[in-house]
């Protein structure tokens, strides 16, 4: 299980830190990005947790690769997590520009 953050990363930023980042059980993404980004991030932070997880040694192109794709599927089809998957019919209420 995952625990999800949402806070200013900018405190923190360095090289390897940009929109997310991640330890063992935590995600970290930037709230001062623009929401797709950050939607974009955690879907490839996620994939980058599973990787470590399941020692998949996956490639860092290939988890862009995969959470790019995964991204645009749910975005075009204006699908999203969470609570709206629920009440609004596995529709999300909000499109992207």
């Amino acid at each position: 299980i995952f625990d999800i953050i949402f806070e200013d990363l900018s405190q923190h930023a360095s090289d390897d830190i940009a929109a997310g980042r991640r330890s063992a059980s935590k995600i970290w993404i930037d709230n001062t990005i623009n929401k797709q980004v950050q939607e974009e991030c955690l879907i490839h932070e996620i994939i980058e947790m599973i990787n470590l997880d399941f020692e998949l040694k996956m490639e860092h192109r290939d988890i862009t690769t995969i959470s790019t794709a995964i991204y645009q599927v749910l975005s075009e089809n204006n699908l999203c997590f969470g609570k709206e998957i629920v009440e609004n019919k596995y529709k999300c209420d909000y499109k992207h520009e």
